[in-house]
């Protein structure tokens, strides 16, 4: 007994440890959605780390059909984020923040994980920052799979308590290494297997999935998930994407255009393959590299460079990263092995639904909200409009003379909502304001600045008040 307790108060200290050499560079991301009632918005949060000065990376599920993004430093304060950058096939997004909201994480130490380590999980759950929850890598090779996108067959899966809030959370090691990210804790539905970039890139059937399956190899009983799975981003996928988010927004793959399957046990057994089972070659891209490497269906692919390759996600590991670079093939058909040179092509993921890149949000300093029905009727108004609560001292709306209680009809010629306030914000243009003072129509001419160090910009806040 005295051992245990022993043991379990090394491990407590040991993943303190962690969280105090890392835990500022772990923040808290909201993404805030506009439903169809004004002022009422919905509030999602995920975790995000940073990875650049006024740069954090988190997963892209956190930031599904945000109308404005938010990130929050371990410390309180709270930014408005821009979302810059996004990757499709790693699920990770990049955001991008008014001024630095924590040091930076240094990935050149990432690594992938290995079964059955210990890990920690450091994140924000169910609104609140610094969780931390401890498990095993629980899975490897583990395929991610939605509808549109490309399935993600280099993910590994973690028992740890990952709720809501904890998607983008990092992963580490218990020596501190990052091991990779949270993308998704959910229960897999069935699906399709999709080939991922755009027709022409590699598959690996997710076998908790039997309804992604050819129809030729559904036999057998139904499996059954009974706990969520925490699926994550890998540490050199992570390392990878972010270098490449960080050089241009967008990140570039290797693509080998074909599509692959596990070897059936029964070859594996007769030829004796045993641990470089490799991958069952089942279609390939007209045009594409593998075809131009001679490569045909039903070819089992044994090794790339030399390295013997055990599943289809081996063979993604190791051309992701390496677009246009040559790769030496082994492979075996009809019994008979031969080799061939692949000279990789290269391709990208957008996000679906989400914008490539946005300009930052910029400072006007007003807070408004939308008139009320009674006033709207009382003014005469024949749209809707926007009643200016606050005018921040020395701020652009300040000096361009807009008043507290002054009626915003028009934002550059457009019905004045926070939508549409919010959407000219974004740029350095000037704003030309149709305002109605005191029964007088004037116009306001404000020429937007980048936020001041350490400035919240809040654009949704309670009761329908927004502030830019």
């Amino acid at each position: 007994m005295a051992a245990m307790v022993l043991l379990a108060t090394a491990c407590s200290a040991q993943w303190a440890e962690v969280l105090k050499r890392h835990g500022e560079s772990v923040v808290t991301v909201t993404a805030l959605i506009g439903t169809a009632d004004p002022g009422v918005w919905r509030r999602h949060v995920g975790t995000g780390l940073v990875v650049a000065p006024g740069r954090v990376l988190t997963s892209s599920y956190v930031l599904a059909d945000a109308d404005d993004l938010y990130v929050e430093a371990r410390d309180g304060r709270r930014f408005q984020a821009a979302l810059v950058g996004g990757d499709g096939l790693a699920r990770l997004a990049l955001l991008r923040t008014s001024d630095d909201v924590g040091p930076v994480l240094d990935l050149t130490a990432c690594r992938n994980p290995a079964l059955g380590e210990p890990i920690a999980v450091v994140g924000t759950a169910y609104g609140f920052s610094g969780k931390l929850s401890p498990g095993i890598v629980s899975g490897l090779d583990r395929t991610l799979m939605d509808e549109g996108l490309p399935a993600m067959s280099a993910a590994f899966e973690v028992s740890a308590d990952a709720g809501p809030g904890m998607s983008g959370a990092p992963v580490f090691a218990d020596d501190g290494a990052l091991l990779g990210v949270v993308l998704i804790s959910t229960l897999p539905e069935p699906g399709t297997t999709h080939s991922p970039l755009d027709g022409g890139g590699l598959v690996a059937y997710n076998l908790l999935l039997p309804e992604s399956l050819p129809a030729e190899r559904r036999s057998g009983p139904p499996v059954v998930v009974a706990n969520p799975l925490v699926l994550c981003a890998e540490g050199e996928t992570l390392r990878y994407v972010s270098d490449q988010l960080l050089a241009s927004n967008e990140v570039r793959w290797g693509r080998v255009g074909l599509s692959v399957g596990p070897t059936p046990t029964d070859l594996v057994d007769h030829y004796g393959l045993e641990d470089a089972a490799g991958a069952v070659v089942l279609s390939l891209a007209e045009g594409g590299p593998a075809e131009a490497a001679g490569l045909r269906p039903g070819d089992v692919l044994l090794s790339v460079d030399g390295v013997a390759l055990s599943s289809g996600a081996a063979l993604m590991r190791r051309v992701l990263s390496r677009p246009g670079e040559a790769l030496e093939l082994e492979y075996l058909r009809q019994g008979v092995r031969g080799a061939t040179t692949m000279i990789l092509g290269a391709a990208t993921v957008p996000l679906p639904g989400m914008p490539g890149q946005e300009a930052p949000p910029m400072w006007v300093g007003v807070s408004v909200t939308p008139v009320s029905e009674s006033l709207t009727q009382q003014l005469g108004l024949q749209a809707e409009a926007l009643s200016v609560a606050a005018v921040m001292s020395g701020s652009p709306a300040e000096v361009a003379g807009l008043r507290p209680g002054d009626v915003i009809t028009l934002v550059d010629g457009e019905v004045a909502t926070a939508e549409t306030l919010r959407g000219q914000a974004r740029g350095d243009a000037v704003i030309e304001l149709t305002v109605l003072r005191r029964g007088q129509i004037t116009v306001v001419r404000i020429q937007p600045e980048a936020p001041p160090q350490g400035l919240s910009l809040l654009n949704a806040g309670a009761m329908g008040m927004f502030e830019f």
